[in-house]
């Protein structure tokens, strides 16, 4: 029920209803996709963390960009962050929503947070490939996996790894972080560093437009 609440709760955000919306996206990240209000670090929004706000999240400017060029899209980001802190724990059925939302494009942004990233990988890849698996079981939306908002090197290969082999869309977020402007310790000032080393309202628009521009190029 209490997953029922939320996903009822995100749909009122945006004005279209799901059964006229030609795409329905569902974002699987950590906080960059959706972060809940956290007085503790200063932060006191409801939606990606670091954007200004909601509609200058990439997920919604994803969507803004969606509707304008195929028709009305409606959103479900969830954050599943859990995954990347304690990856050996995390149970894929708790994404078992989607079956019910039933989306047409799925997300996936995770990464970012990964703990021993100097080790092999195995258990993320193996936690990464089942929340893939999970999406092919319940759904038949176009998978989309974006790389590290960091640059993290040994993460993203096994990103591109796990992703060929599941036959997902990549998409290369690379060197958007260096890009002057991106990162919003470089436009405004946040009390908590954690908070200010994500993406600024730019920074998200450049990662929505370079999944945008996967999504169109796989629609050709």
């Amino acid at each position: 029920m209490i997953y029922k609440s939320i996903l009822i709760s995100l749909l009122m955000l945006v004005c279209v209803s799901p059964t006229l919306a030609q795409e329905r996206l569902v974002f699987l990240g950590n906080s960059i996709t959706w972060h809940a209000p956290n007085l503790s670090i200063g932060w006191n929004r409801n939606w990606g963390m670091a954007a200004s706000r909601q509609e200058k999240d990439y997920v919604h400017q994803l969507a803004e960009l969606i509707s304008k060029n195929s028709g009305p899209a409606v959103v479900y980001p969830r954050n599943i962050s859990f995954m990347e802190d304690h990856t050996r724990l995390f149970d894929v059925e708790k994404i078992d929503f989607m079956a019910t939302f039933n989306p047409t494009i799925v997300v996936v942004f995770l990464g970012d947070n990964r703990k021993n990233v100097e080790g092999s990988g195995e258990v993320f890849s193996n936690r990464y490939l089942a929340i893939l698996s999970k999406v092919r079981k319940d759904t038949n939306a176009r998978i989309y996996c974006v790389t590290t908002w960091w640059n993290i090197k040994a993460t993203d290969k096994l990103i591109h790894k796990i992703c060929n082999q599941s036959l997902a869309s990549i998409v290369d977020i690379s060197g958007i972080n260096s890009i002057p402007g991106a990162r919003a310790d470089t436009v405004e000032k946040h009390e908590n560093m954690g908070v200010a080393s994500h993406p600024s309202d730019f920074g998200m628009e450049l990662i929505a437009n370079r999944i945008f521009e996967k999504i169109t190029s796989s629609n050709d």
